[in-house]
């Protein structure tokens, strides 16, 4: 009985122990004492109804019975009772002995001639595996059914729901009847089946069948639950079916490098490939000791067929063959249970479905290949370069290792993986270790990481479970840029930091590398900002008006670069002397909130070429991971996530869809995926709103209050790498000093105020705040007026006697006067009469 990961792979109507079997064999004539694989094979036959055996994602071919196996040729019960094997040196040894001459038990009259077969050893396009043989590594890809990933999409109309058969295998695809089928147009689309690398699709499309011509219900069902591969009712001889690698999402053919694995090849069933197919393969490995036999047509086509009609297991190396292809995107084969098409179907053999699957299982050891190391940040899934929108964004690295199926024969005997970080950066939480389907597999490992390496290594008991291969396994730690660190070893001429990082597995002993990554960042690059600042901490770059007298509180604010550590931060403002400082207000704080500061105005980002369709297709597989481990997000995002798949798989699928349109769809899925995972851009803080923490005391502060200088340095500020500071002081202005000296503008005075900022040798001057003080008008104030001196008492004359002219009878004083006003008439007369000459002689 097998599982896959957890999930049942086979269904019996009524499951029997051994000793119900051996009363079931006791009571039909069978012989008992048969050998522990016959005993199985035996245990196979005889299951009441359908059993499917699978392994992980594996390509296997069982037939599933309702009844025991009965012979129908002289209706004798013909049980094998050796088993076969091929030896080393391809002598092929009897398949069965039994007591009836070597008849052969069948379910219904065949159609292969062994006369036409030869063993498959001695064709020549056949590699037979030795000791030491392995697969190279170039031929790693095969298609996968990914739990949790893996979604299926049928073609075609007629299908119908569920498989028509009891019990839980009925659950497990959809099946349509042969009359509804359009060769061509019937089929199926596996979409996301790989488990590394870009995401591929699988179209599995009917090509051509044949059936029972008694019967009119052959049908053909495809599994979508678990696995990729149909079954074949019994009414159905068999099915050509065309497999296409598409990029995913489209209908785009692209071409791989790798196997294809057709296993339980059982009860005379067989795969042929055709001429096309043959053409493109490589090689064809088989184990030393396979039963298979190969007829080679005359149209160039080979058909793999088992002859002896046994039954095997899936991981059987005798009953499998391999085929290793290179640039290969589409090839045929026909699967057939070979039962001649006018026979009739035996009861017990009329419920028979027979499976043919991928497998990731081959008869030879596989050459480990190269683990794979990809990074993820908020924006960037799964790439091996980025570019952090800050110093403060996290990434994500991931390690992933394909440990390719092996039979017990070439299980691995140690296996690690080894990350370490340059100092530059630092790990961030425990390792998370999961398989390709996303669920954890941390049971297999050991997590001994330790400062910065990170360092996994698989439990003996691991290495020695079956199920612990044809997996991979993808090893996921968070990282960030450490702060505190010099950075300018990596700092390059665009002026980024670009870090890099490699990682390794070992495996048996031997070390193979990751590829680089490289995670790119510049650092911060801000303007410290001057303002005014209120009581409540909110800031201001507005202009004040005051008055002398007034209180003023500045501050000075700006985020640290990350590249610090080793360089020295000064901070000088330099006061304007009406103000008064007060030292005992002045300090310096620090806060790791994501305060919004101002940055540099930048150009355009350089467009580059990139696969908008690739990187959809990605982001919609990321997110059915969350939809298949639903229990661990939020149920509403979800919800909305799904609708978004929908959609964005709409637009993948429309073959003109423009970028602009893809890259909507893309950005939609980020922004959900960062709601999911809780990593949303944290929402900018407003100043009065962070917490600061005060960090004066770790540097000088110098105040000169008569020159107005403060100053404050830390001399190796690495501590403070990528924080936001905020340096602030109160001040009064003056009342005793004269305005008017200062810059007017408007009837006001200007009181200006800028910091300057030092980081190492690279200065920066804040913008500039004003505080207008008006000139109080000056108050004049009056002069005192001048007492007048008491005036002196005049002494009286003694008044003279008048004298008069003689013969006039006036006094000297009138006869003077009177003499005075003629002479001045007889003077205005003279002047007149001397203008008017001259005017006269003009002729006028």
């Amino acid at each position: 009985m097998k599982s896959i990961r957890g999930s049942p792979m086979f269904y019996t109507k009524c499951r029997r122990n051994e000793s119900e079997i051996k009363k079931i064999i006791v009571k039909r004539g069978i012989v008992v004492n048969l050998s522990k694989k016959q005993k199985k094979q035996w245990k196979k036959r005889l299951g009441a109804s359908v059993v499917l055996l699978s392994s992980v994602g594996g390509i296997m071919t069982t037939s599933l019975t309702a009844r025991t196996v009965l012979a129908e040729e002289n209706k004798k019960t013909v049980v094998p009772t050796t088993q076969s094997t091929q030896t080393k040196d391809n002598k092929k040894k009897d398949i069965l002995v039994n007591p009836n001459n070597g008849e052969k038990a069948v379910k219904t009259k065949s159609v292969l001639k062994a006369s036409e077969y030869i063993p498959v050893q001695e064709d020549k396009n056949t590699t037979v595996v030795e000791d030491g043989t392995l697969i190279p590594s170039k031929y790693e890809f095969n298609a996968q059914f990914v739990k949790g990933k893996t979604t299926v999409e049928y073609l075609g109309d007629g299908w119908k729901d569920k498989i028509p058969v009891q019990g839980g295998l009925s659950e497990s695809g959809k099946h349509i009847f042969h009359n509804d089928i359009v060769k061509g147009e019937t089929g199926v689309i596996y979409h996301n089946v790989s488990v590394q690398g870009e995401e591929v699709d699988l179209r599995i499309m009917v090509k051509d069948f044949t059936k029972l011509t008694k019967y009119d219900d052959a049908f053909i069902a495809f599994n979508d639950a678990y696995a990729i591969g149909f079954w074949l009712n019994s009414r159905m001889n068999d099915l050509t079916v065309e497999n296409t690698y598409l990029k995913a999402g489209t209908t785009e053919e692209i071409e791989m490098n790798g196997f294809q694995t057709w296993s339980d090849i059982d009860w005379l069933q067989s795969v042929t490939l055709p001429k096309s197919t043959v053409d493109k393969v490589d090689q064809i490995i088989v184990s030393p000791d396979s039963w298979l036999q190969v007829q080679n047509n005359d149209d160039g086509s080979k058909k793999y067929a088992e002859l002896d009609n046994v039954g095997s297991e899936d991981l059987d190396p005798w009953a499998m063959f391999t085929a290793l292809f290179t640039g290969v995107s589409t090839f045929e084969y026909t699967f057939s249970t070979n039962k001649d098409l006018n026979a009739e179907l035996t009861e017990d053999w009329d419920g028979a479905l027979a499976w043919l699957g991928n497998s990731g299982y081959k008869p030879a050891g596989s050459e480990v290949p190269a683990p794979t190391k990809d990074v993820t940040d908020s924006d960037e899934l799964n790439v091996q370069h980025n570019t952090l929108e800050n110093m403060q964004e996290g990434f994500t690295f991931t390690v992933s290792q394909t440990i390719p199926g092996e039979t017990e024969k070439f299980f691995h005997k140690s296996f690690s993986m080894t990350d370490i970080l340059i100092p530059e950066l630092e790990p961030v939480g425990n390792v998370r270790t999961v398989d390709e389907t996303g669920e954890d597999r941390s049971n297999y490992f050991i997590d001994k990481s330790k400062d910065n390496t990170v360092h996994v290594v698989a439990t003996e008991e691991a290495l020695k479970t079956q199920d612990f291969y044809a997996h991979t396994y993808s090893f996921i730690f968070d990282a960030q840029v450490r702060s505190g660190q010099s950075l300018d070893k990596y700092l390059q001429e665009d002026g980024k930091y670009h870090f890099p990082n490699t990682a390794k597995t070992t495996i048996d002993g031997k070390d193979k590398d990751t590829p680089t990554t490289e995670t790119v960042v510049e650092d911060v690059d801000t303007n410290p900002q001057k303002s005014f600042m209120e009581k409540d901490g909110s800031e201001s770059k507005d202009e004040k008006i005051g008055k002398k007298g007034d209180e003023v509180t500045y501050s000075v604010r700006n985020q640290l670069p990350y590249n610090l550590a080793g360089k020295s931060l000064r901070l000088t403002d330099n006061v304007n002397q009406v103000i008064a400082i007060k030292p005992e207000t002045v300090k310096v704080e620090v806060t790791d909130d994501n305060v919004e500061e101002q940055a540099p105005e930048k150009g355009p980002k350089p467009t580059s070429e990139r696969d908008e369709k690739a990187e959809l297709a990605k982001w919609i597989a990321k997110g059915n991971t969350y939809l298949n481990h639903s229990e661990a997000y939020d149920q509403a995002t979800l919800k909305e996530l799904e609708k978004a798949i929908e959609h964005a798989s709409a637009t993948l699928a429309d073959e003109n869809v423009s970028k602009e349109a893809l890259q909507k769809e893309i950005d939609t899925l980020i922004g959900l995926s960062k709601r999911l995972e809780g990593k949303e851009t944290a929402e900018k803080v407003k100043p009065e709103k962070a917490k600061w923490v005060d960090v004066t005391d770790k540097g000088t502060l110098t105040v000169d209050e008569k020159t107005g200088q403060i100053q404050w340095t830390m001399s190796d500020a690495g501590e403070l790498s990528g924080k936001h500071y905020r340096m602030s002081f109160s001040g009064v202005l003056k009342e005793d000093v004269d305005f008017s000296k200062e810059k007017q503008e408007d009837g006001y005075a200007v009181i200006p105020n800028v910091v300057t900022e030092e980081i190492g040798d690279k200065k920066k001057e804040t913008n500039e705040v004003v505080y207008k003080v008006k000139e109080e008008p000056k108050e004049e104030t009056p002069e005192t007026p001048v007492t007048p001196d008491k005036p002196e008492t005049p002494t009286p004359e003694t008044p003279e006697k008048p004298q008069f002219l003689p013969n006039t009878g006036m006094s000297v004083g009138t006869a003077a006067s009177a003499v005075a006003i003629m002479a001045t008439t007889a003077l205005a007369g003279t002047a007149y009469i001397v203008k008017r000459k001259k005017f006269d002689k003009k002729g006028d």
